[in-house]
């Protein structure tokens, strides 16, 4: 097989995603000769420069460079799209709360070490719930699980 473009992409049909095969970031991204598949595919797709601008997926699929799956727009337009859709990246420290698969408290543990703040020490709650005593002091500080009533 050469080393080109085309030959790490598995095409389906119009409507379905076409799945990078050659190495992906550690967010799923295809990468090929240090860019960005799905932006270099777009580029070929139209015959433009991206310049700085983003290329963002309808699709939500991260391997995915199907040119009708993507459209062009900024950080911002990248940024709203994404919390339009409460989807985050996929990285775990931009996952909030439960929704992180390092997540080791509830919503209902977090409620709970907040209404136990001041009445059990942080280090027992810490215990309890299996995390630390600074955790707990996050929590209960406001400045964690903010999304968290």
């Amino acid at each position: 097989m050469t080393d080109t473009f085309d030959s790490y992409v598995k095409v389906g049909g119009p409507d379905d995603c076409w799945e990078w095969q050659g190495y992906r970031t550690p967010l799923g991204y295809g990468r090929y000769r240090r860019k960005l598949a799905h932006r270099i595919s777009f580029a070929r797709a139209l015959g433009i420069e991206l310049g700085t601008l983003h290329v963002c997926h309808r699709c939500d699929n991260p391997p995915c460079v199907n040119p009708a799956h993507l459209f062009l727009g900024t950080a911002r337009d990248n940024a709203l799209d994404r919390k339009s859709k409460d989807r985050g990246i996929r990285w775990y420290g931009r996952r909030r709360g439960h929704r992180n698969p390092m997540a080791k408290l509830t919503d209902q543990a977090v409620r709970e070490i907040r209404r136990l703040h001041g009445t059990v020490p942080a280090k027992a709650l810490g215990q309890r719930f299996g995390v630390s005593a600074g955790t707990v002091y996050v929590v209960q500080s406001g400045r964690g699980w903010t999304h968290v009533g």
